[in-house]
C-alpha cells in the first residue's frame, strides 16, 4: 500500500501584520490574494491578538482554505486562494 504526501502548499509571499491594529492586517491580506491564482499561498505572520479576524474573514465568508501554526505569542497562517 502506497501513502499519499499531502503536497506542500505554494508559498508566493509572505506577510507580517504583528502589531497593525484595525483593518490593515485585512487590507495587506486581500490586495495579495487579488494577485495571486486559485491553489497558491500566503504566508502570514500575525500576532495572538489579530489572527482571528483574518481566519473568520478569509477562512470563512470567502471560503479560502486557511492552516494555522501557533509559535508562542505569534501566529503563522497558510492561506490558500480557492476557485
Amino acid at each position: 500500500m502506497t501513502e499519499t504526501a499531502n503536497p506542500q502548499p505554494t508559498i508566493v509571499s509572505t506577510l507580517d501584520v504583528q502589531g497593525m491594529v484595525c483593518s490593515k492586517p485585512v487590507i495587506k491580506v486581500r490586495i495579495q490574494l487579488k494577485k495571486m491564482k486559485p491553489g497558491e499561498t500566503v504566508e502570514v505572520i500575525a500576532s495572538e491578538k489579530n489572527y482571528k479576524d483574518l481566519v473568520r474573514l478569509f477562512g470563512g465568508s470567502m471560503c479560502h482554505h486557511i492552516e494555522e501554526i501557533h509559535e508562542g505569542d505569534r501566529v503563522i497562517l497558510l492561506i490558500t486562494k480557492s476557485q
